[in-house]
C-alpha cells in the first residue's frame, strides 16, 4: 500500500493520535467535567452511570471521548435494558486519579471488576474505538463473563493501520515516540493537528467541535499513554479462543482516500482468525458512525441485540 494511502487510513480511522492539547489540558485540570455526573460507581480508572432495568448492557467510549457519544441510543436501550454507561478517567474533562501505568490495562481490569463486583449476569458489551478493543480484551481475558460484544470501528491491533506485519515489539519504539510527541507539542500545534485529524473522523462541523472539546479537555498523560497502549497491545492471539458472538461495525467514506475494497480487507484481515465473528460496513461514515449515520448505527445496534 502506498504511504499516502496508509496515512489516509491512519487519520480516517484512528482515535486521534494528535488529540490532546498539552498546554491547554494543563490549564483546565480544575475545570468541571464535560461528561455527565450522578455516577453510581467510581474507582481509579472509571466512573459508571446506570439507567433503566432489564438485561445488562455496558457501553464503553473511546480514547479521548465522553460517554455522551452514546446519547443517541441510550434512551431506546434503557426502555428494556439496564444500561451501564462507562466513562474512562482522564478523558473529556474527567480528572485522572493518578498518572501512572497503562490506561488501557487499568480500564480493562476496572470494567471487568465492575461486572464481577456488581454481579452483572453475562452483560452485552458495546465499545467504540478503544472501547471496542477494551470490550474484546475483557471477553478474551475473562471467560464466561460477557454474553456478546459489539465493536464499533476498532481493530484487534491498532498498529495494523501502519503495517500488516506490525508486532508489539516492532512498534514499541514508534509508540513511545508518538507518546512523547503528544506530550511535547505546543498548544498551537495541537490545535491545528486536532482540527485536521477530527475532520477526518466525523463529518458534521457541529460534531467535530464536540469531539474537539472532548479531546482538548482530556488529560495529556491519558491521551499519550492510551495511544502508546493501543499501538503495542495485539489482541489477536488472545481472541483465537473467544467463545461468544462478536460483531464489528465499521465505516466507509470516499473521503478516506481509499477504495471500499482496501477498507474491507483491512478489517477482514484483522479479524480473520477470530471465531464467531461478524462484520458489517456502514457506508458514508467516518470513524464516529453514531454521528455520521445515526439511523444506520441505531439499526445495527438493534439488530445485534436481537
Amino acid at each position: 500500500m502506498e504511504s499516502s494511502s496508509k496515512f489516509a487510513i491512519i487519520v480516517a480511522i484512528a482515535v486521534t493520535i494528535l488529540s490532546a492539547n498539552h498546554s491547554r489540558a494543563d490549564e483546565i485540570k480544575q475545570a468541571a467535567p464535560i461528561v455527565q455526573t450522578n455516577y453510581s460507581y467510581e474507582d481509579d480508572a472509571i466512573v459508571v452511570k446506570t439507567i433503566g432495568k432489564g438485561k445488562d448492557i455496558v457501553l464503553i467510549p473511546g480514547l479521548g471521548s465522553a460517554a455522551e457519544v452514546y446519547d443517541g441510543i441510550i434512551p431506546e436501550l434503557a426502555k428494556k435494558n439496564r444500561v451501564h454507561i462507562v466513562q474512562l478517567k482522564g478523558y473529556a474533562g474527567l480528572k485522572l486519579t493518578k498518572e501512572e501505568g497503562s490506561i488501557f490495562e487499568n480500564a480493562q481490569v476496572s470494567i471487568a471488576n465492575y461486572i464481577k463486583n456488581k454481579k452483572l449476569k453475562t452483560p452485552t458489551l458495546i465499545g467504540h474505538s478503544m472501547g471496542g478493543e477494551l470490550s474484546m480484551a475483557i471477553n478474551a481475558r475473562n471467560p464466561n463473563l460477557v454474553s456478546k460484544v459489539l465493536i464499533v470501528d476498532a481493530l484487534t491491533f491498532y498498529s495494523l493501520l501502519f503495517s500488516p506485519q506490525a508486532t508489539p515489539q516492532i512498534m514499541e519504539p514508534q509508540a513511545k515516540a508518538f507518546a512523547n510527541m503528544i506530550k511535547g507539542q505546543s498548544a498551537e500545534q495541537y490545535e491545528t493537528n486536532q482540527k485536521t485529524a477530527i475532520a477526518r473522523l466525523v463529518t458534521s462541523p457541529e460534531k467535530q467541535k464536540l469531539v474537539l472539546d472532548w479531546s482538548i479537555n482530556s488529560n495529556r498523560y491519558a491521551i499519550a499513554q492510551g495511544v502508546q497502549d493501543l499501538m503495542t497491545i495485539d489482541l489477536r492471539p488472545e481472541l483465537k479462543n473467544s467463545k461468544i458472538p462478536m460483531t464489528l461495525i465499521y465505516g466507509y467514506d470516499a473521503k478516506m482516500g481509499l477504495s471500499v475494497e482496501q477498507v474491507d480487507n483491512l478489517y477482514k484481515n484483522a479479524y480473520k482468525d477470530v471465531p464467531n465473528m461478524s462484520l458489517k460496513r456502514i457506508d458514508n461514515s467516518l470513524h464516529f458512525i453514531m454521528y455520521d449515520q445515526p439511523a444506520e448505527f441505531s439499526k445495527a445496534v438493534n439488530e445485534f441485540l436481537k
